[in-house]
């Protein structure tokens, strides 16, 4: 599980602790997002549901990195 989440949300900014602490809220989130959205995915069956689904797992996790990354940046220049 630790590996797939650093897959999907990079690592931690660890000299932060309110870095940290957003990346670790974020990422537990997502995974009650996720299993929420899956439920209700089988429940209705519907299809554009579905693709929905699918881009929520996919997109969030990418926007997640690069607004994160970009804030590291900005803390690591200050």
């Amino acid at each position: 599980m630790k590996k797939m989440v650093l897959f999907l949300f990079g690592h931690p900014y660890r000299e932060s602790k309110l870095l940290t602490l957003y990346y670790w809220v974020a990422v537990s989130m997502y995974i009650i997002a996720v299993a929420l959205l899956l439920i209700t995915a089988i429940l209705t069956g519907d299809i554009g549901f579905w693709m929905s689904f699918i881009m929520n797992i996919v997109g969030f996790p990418i926007i997640f990195r690069v607004v994160y990354g970009l804030v590291t940046r900005v803390n690591q220049m200050i």
